[in-house]
């Protein structure tokens, strides 16, 4: 999801009144954040907060330098601050869904965005951020008639095809999908979440060789991509190429030590080397990032049966086969029982 930040701007006033005190701050703080100088921005910005406890425009900004710290617990505070100031403050609503996305906190999301769509029903950002809401929670036939509405506003949008492509992959509607990210590659060759997903789907239907190439070629796009690297590694892993598949998975850590689904690869790569200490342990720390992560129950499952912790086994197998991964063997099946 790309992030849309809106930053307050505004010109300063030549007479040295109050207002214009405030403006003089707000500029000199965007100045100072446009230069990655987060210490000075924040100065401005709080001394302007500190003037009037209410300056909207400058409680967003600290919203938005809070979120490029990736300090999202402090930038949701302010962009609420911001709106308790003025219930009607459409860019803090707007940054706070964003910080709700990065933190998981999806329920909140969708209530931001159906209040965005509300006020505003013909935005498409509206659309796309209840459509990552809805997907997030597993409303997939929800998701999908809101990325459609975000297509009808922004057929030209590679993007919007993409998630609506990506509900259809969770859906393991694969050929309506595939029509999806083949349409936003038409609209825009470069769009590498697109053969990432084009990947995702050979994978699925054991293309691996098919998989590896779509993942290259996206990775040529966006170099150093961790998510792309991610999805290579496993292909490495399906493959039995051990040793590219860690150092694979682990740069992709090293790009982004967040990515819960580089954890569940990695435990899998222990899974598949026989140390199943380790991959119990990364296992449960993918799940505790998001247990959302595909089949990752099952697996987790997997590495407690294999390390003689049945029972705990037997609890997250369940949970696997309740989200649908239809990935029980009948030897599993009859320790379950």
């Amino acid at each position: 999801m790309k992030k849309l930040f809106i930053l307050i701007v505004l010109a300063l006033l030549s007479c040295d009144s109050r207002e214009s005190r405030l403006q003089r701050f707000l500029v000199q703080g965007n100045e100072a954040l446009a230069l990655q100088n987060h210490e000075g921005a924040e100065y401005f910005f709080l001394e302007a907060v500190k003037l009037d406890p209410c300056y909207k425009d400058a409680l967003n900004n600290l919203g938005v330098l809070n979120t490029e710290r990736k300090r999202y617990d402090a930038a949701i505070e302010y962009f609420s601050k911001a709106i308790a100031c003025d219930a009607g403050f459409l860019p803090a609503y707007f940054n706070r869904a964003n910080c709700f996305y990065e933190s998981k906190e999806y329920y909140r999301l969708l209530t931001d965005a159906e209040y965005i769509l509300k006020v505003k029903p013909d935005t498409a950002v509206g659309f796309l951020l209840k459509g990552l809401a809805m997907t997030r929670l597993r409303q997939y036939d929800g998701a999908l008639e809101v990325f459609s509405q975000a297509i009808e506003l922004e057929p030209a949008n590679p993007e919007h095809y993409i998630n609506r492509g990506t509900v259809k992959y969770y859906q393991k509607k694969w050929g309506e999908a595939t029509t999806d990210f083949k349409k936003s590659l038409q609209l825009d060759s470069k769009q590498g979440n697109a053969l990432n997903a084009l990947g995702l789907i050979a994978v699925d239907k054991n293309q691996l060789d098919s998989a590896a190439e779509y993942f290259n070629a996206a990775i040529k796009l966006i170099p150093q991509q961790p998510y792309f690297l991610n999805n290579l590694g496993f292909v490495y892993l399906q493959q039995k190429d051990f040793e590219k598949a860690k150092a694979t998975i682990n740069l992709s850590i090293t790009l982004d030590p967040d990515n819960a689904w580089a954890y569940r690869n990695k435990g899998i790569y222990y899974l598949m080397t026989n140390d199943y200490p380790s991959a119990e342990r990364l296992l449960k720390q993918a799940l505790g990032m998001d247990e959302t992560v595909d089949k990752i129950h099952y697996y987790y499952g997997l590495a407690l049966m294999k390390n003689g912790q049945n029972a705990e086994a037997c609890k997250q197998f369940k949970e696997s086969e309740k989200v649908g991964d239809n990935m029980m063997k009948d030897e599993i099946a009859l320790t379950c029982r």
